[in-house]
């Protein structure tokens, strides 16, 4: 098999959607023809906080069949250090300056990056594996990209930046602070700088592809996240639960309208006495402001509504199993953003309802696969309930008819042969 070093701060069993991207890959690339090098930093079982202490932060080599594993010791900075010692109540103004500071000498040294071990072991590593042809870099951080550039320049190996999302791209971003404007201006420059030297860049969405290719100057690939297979078969458990459940997997943001669908579900609970219906985001609480805001929204339905912390993968999809119902909320205004949960859906064969619809690559997905309904209004949220759950009371199977044939495309193992194919291709550049 062809080997390729993959470079990614976030790997398993680290609890970060980043984690499963890449660990995909490790799992389903030989499949494909290549044998997957991961080099990472060192993380705890089901870490959830980058700052954590660490439990063994020691060099690890993992050797398999399939992939090997480099987990390098982390060497937390001093911004980390306070935030792990006090958390979010003492030292506030002294860490943010701290973190300025990092933000802008990082585009001009690694000796402020606190993973930089991992250029420096990969470069070692290329020293010695002559036969690794091909180096993949995942961002984010995106300064990850700075290793890539600086391993091309000094080993030759032609190199693909991953996007896992925008960088300076990002339809997120808004004018602020001018410390915040500067750091920006600087970040710009690194990325159009650091990238300029890959052969490709791969990202998440068509949208994407072309932002950043215009952006950096370099043709890219989509390379989706996808579902593993496993979930596919997993044995489902909602036809015993007595009471109708709708999950939402993961954090929400600030700029999805969750509103819309709350105000539906309540007037559904308000229209419905006695009814038995529960709305669960396991993972909200990842964002506190994100769960507060949920609770005071919710406040006089608490017992129909029910938020919690980041939790491990295990229980997550426990409580997938017992579904009847997921909730994706679509974002207003911007292009290309699949959100990796509705992968995940997709993969339980059970039916997701849209609101609001993002009239972009969500909603196509949801036409493509026929993965459930959407809603724009809150009386249109409190309609489709009314009808999955009369199906509910009555012992009926709810009406779901996805596109299995469709919806396997979104798999990891099928995105991993995609991603074979990216490497085949980069392969063949002729050397610069």
């Amino acid at each position: 098999m062809k080997k390729v070093l993959i470079i990614s701060y976030f790997f398993p069993p680290a609890n970060f959607a980043g984690s499963y991207r890449i660990g995909s890959w490790a799992k389903h690339l030989h499949k494909f023809g290549y044998y997957p090098i991961i080099v990472t930093r060192a993380w705890n079982m089901n870490q959830t906080e980058t700052t954590d202490v660490l439990d063994n932060n020691i060099f690890q080599h993992e050797k398999h069949d399939t992939h090997e594993v480099y987990r390098l010791p982390y060497h937390s900075n001093l911004r980390d250090r306070l935030h792990a010692k006090y958390g979010d109540s003492k030292l506030l103004l002294f860490r943010k300056f701290l973190t300025l500071v990092e933000l802008v000498l990082q585009n001009f040294t690694n000796a402020v990056i606190p993973y930089h071990n991992l250029y420096d072991f990969s470069k070692q590593l290329l020293g010695k594996e002559k036969d690794i042809k091909v180096l993949l870099v995942s961002g984010r951080p995106f300064q990850l990209f700075k290793f890539g550039d600086m391993l091309h320049r000094s080993t030759g190996i032609k190199w693909i930046a991953d996007y896992r999302d925008e960088w300076n791209t990002h339809q997120w971003i808004l004018d602020e602070s001018i410390s915040k404007r500067t750091i920006r201006s600087i970040e710009s420059r690194s990325e159009k700088k650091w990238v300029k030297s890959s052969a490709l860049l791969t990202t998440c969405s068509e949208n994407w592809v072309k932002n950043i290719s215009a952006f950096v100057g370099r043709s890219g690939k989509v390379v989706l996240n996808g579902y593993e297979d496993y979930l596919t078969e997993l044995p489902q458990t909602s036809g015993n639960n007595q009471v109708f459940t709708i999950v939402h997997n993961g954090t929400t943001y600030s700029s999805q309208p969750i509103e819309i669908f709350l105000s539906g579900y309540k007037k559904f609970i308000d229209e419905n006495a006695g009814v038995k219906i529960k709305l669960l985001f396991p993972g909200v609480g990842a964002t506190p402001v994100e769960g507060e805001r949920i609770r005071n929204f919710m406040k006089g339905y608490e017992k129909y509504v029910s938020t919690s912390p980041r939790i491990p993968k295990s229980e997550l999809v426990d409580i997938m199993a017992s579904a009847h119902l997921f909730l994706m909320i679509g974002t207003q205004g911007v292009k290309g953003h699949h959100s990796s949960k509705i992968f995940e859906y997709l993969a339980m064969k059970k039916p997701i309802i849209l609101c609001p619809d993002d009239k972009d690559v969500m909603s196509e997905l949801m036409r493509e696969t026929k993965g459930g309904f959407t809603a724009n209004t809150a009386e249109e949220v409190t309609n489709i309930l009314s009808k999955m759950y009369a199906g509910f009371g009555a012992g009926k199977a709810i009406d779901y008819s996805p596109d299995l044939e469709k919806i396997t495309f979104y798999s990891r193992e099928k995105q991993a042969q995609i991603l074979a194919q990216i490497l085949d291709e980069v392969e063949s550049f002729p050397a610069k």
